[in-house]
C-alpha cells in the first residue's frame, strides 16, 4: 500500500460527504416542518 498522499484521498472524501451530508439534512429538516404543520396546534 503507498502512503505517498493520504490527505487527498482524505479531502476527496469529504468533498463527497459534505454534500451528501447536507442534502440529507435539508430533506430532514423538510420533513420535520412538514410533520409539524400537519399536527394539530393543542400538541404544541
Amino acid at each position: 500500500m503507498k502512503w505517498s498522499r493520504p490527505s487527498q484521498r482524505v479531502a476527496s472524501q469529504l468533498k463527497t460527504l459534505i454534500p451528501v451530508g447536507t442534502a440529507i439534512t435539508s430533506v430532514v429538516t423538510i420533513i420535520g416542518i412538514r410533520i409539524h404543520g400537519c399536527m394539530p396546534e393543542t400538541n404544541m
